[in-house]
């Protein structure tokens, strides 16, 4: 199975590994995805060293891509927030990282879970074919 989609992710701080590995379980039950098809992570530079993204990455030995809050501010995103802005300095983090990574199209808008340590977003895109 090729590994062409991107995984766009948002997360508050406080998210715990748990958490953000049953939010990612819940979004491959949701979209009938296997992990498999998953190239990677994606997103907002500040969380590259994040206990919980770090351990998803680990977990499913998928890749880790990372943008700068100007790099996701110049992509066009159908679900932009303006809190997401005044606390990041973009409008998007999952759709856009997910754009972003896939250097493709977004397939699954932002959707938000609820975690018992924070909010996870998350959206999906996939690769272009060449």
């Amino acid at each position: 199975m090729k590994r062409n989609l991107w995984l766009g992710v948002g997360l508050q701080t406080a998210v715990s590994a748990g958490d953000l590995a049953e939010a990612i379980a819940a979004v491959l039950h949701q979209t009938q995805l296997d992990k498999t098809q998953i190239a990677g992570i994606a997103t907002i530079a500040s969380k590259n060293h994040h206990p919980a993204i770090q351990a998803l990455v680990a977990q499913y030995a998928w890749q880790l891509r990372t943008f700068e809050p100007a790099e996701l501010a110049a992509i066009t995103v159908p679900s932009p927030s303006i809190a997401v802005q005044t606390q990041v300095a973009t409008a998007s983090v999952a759709e856009a990282a997910a754009i972003a990574a896939a250097r493709g199209a977004l397939i699954w808008p932002k959707q938000i879970q609820r975690r018992s340590s924070g909010f996870v977003t998350w959206a999906i895109a996939a690769e272009f074919e060449v």
